[in-house]
C-alpha cells in the first residue's frame, strides 16, 4: 500500500490528504477481493520501519488508523469478512490497539474473506520470532534441533495457518527487501491511491497481498 505520501505531493497536497485517500483505497480492495470469491487479501498497513518517520506524522496515522478501524467493522460484518492481524503488539499506542482487538474479535466467526492487515510488521522481525520461539522449544526440551524442518518454522511463523499468496503486488514501482518464493511478483508503476480496481475476470481465486514495507510513503 505504497505511494500515499507521493500521491498528495504531485498534487500540492499535504500528506495526510494521501494517508486519507489511501484508506478509501484498501476498502475499494476489500469491496474487490470480496466480489471476485478470494479467501485471503493481506493489505501491508504499517511497517517497523515506519516508526522512524516525524512524530507528528505517525500521530496523525495512529488516530487515523483509530477511526479508519472502528468505521469499517459494520462493512465487515455486513460481508461475512474477518479482520485478523499480523505484526507486534508492541509499541502500539493503547487505543489504537484497544480499537483493532475490538474488531478482531467482533469478525473472529465470520466464515468468508479475510482480511489480514500487516501492521506493525516486518518480515526480519516475524523471522526473529519464530527461531526465538523455536528456541524456546528446545530450551525446554520440547523440540529437537535436528527436527526443525520448514515445516516447523512456517507453523511458528505469524500466518502458521493461512496459506501460501498466490500473488504479491507492489505498488509504486520499488523493490521488495522480503517476498514469498512461492507467490508470483507483480509490481505496478501505478501509487496505493492510484491504483485501479482488479476486474471481474483477474485470475487468482485464493489469496492476493498487497504490499510493501510501509503503507504510508
Amino acid at each position: 500500500m505504497d505511494g500515499n505520501r507521493r500521491w498528495a505531493t504531485r498534487r500540492g497536497l499535504p500528506r495526510v490528504a494521501g494517508h486519507h485517500e489511501g484508506v478509501k483505497t484498501a476498502r475499494a480492495m476489500v469491496r474487490a477481493a470480496d466480489a471476485l470469491g478470494l479467501r485471503y487479501l493481506t493489505l501491508y498497513a504499517f511497517s517497523t520501519e515506519n516508526w522512524s518517520r516525524p512524530e507528528d506524522e505517525v500521530s496523525t496515522l495512529m488516530s487515523l488508523l483509530e477511526r479508519a478501524i472502528h468505521s469499517e467493522l459494520p462493512e465487515l460484518m455486513e460481508r461475512n469478512a474477518r479482520l485478523r492481524v499480523l505484526g507486534r503488539t508492541n509499541g502500539i499506542p493503547a487505543a489504537v490497539r484497544r480499537g483493532i482487538d475490538h474488531v478482531v474479535h467482533a469478525t473472529r466467526e465470520n466464515t468468508g474473506l479475510n482480511v489480514l492487515m500487516a501492521f506493525n510488521y516486518g518480515g526480519r522481525d516475524e523471522l526473529i520470532d519464530a527461531f526465538r520461539a523455536l528456541a524456546r522449544q528446545v530450551q525446554a526440551g520440547e523440540l529437537r534441533p535436528e527436527d526443525i524442518s520448514e515445516k516447523v518454522i512456517s507453523a511458528a511463523l505469524y500466518t502458521a495457518d493461512i496459506p501460501d499468496p498466490d500473488l504479491l503486488i507492489r505498488t509504486s514501482g520499488r523493490a521488495l527487501d522480503h517476498t514469498d518464493p512461492v507467490a508470483g511478483l507483480h509490481g505496478v508503476g501505478s501509487l496505493w491511491r492510484g491504483r485501479g480496481i482488479p476486474g471481474p475476470h483477474a485470475p487468482v481465486r485464493e489469496g492476493v497481498t498487497w504490499g510493501g514495507p510501509a503503507w504510508p510513503a
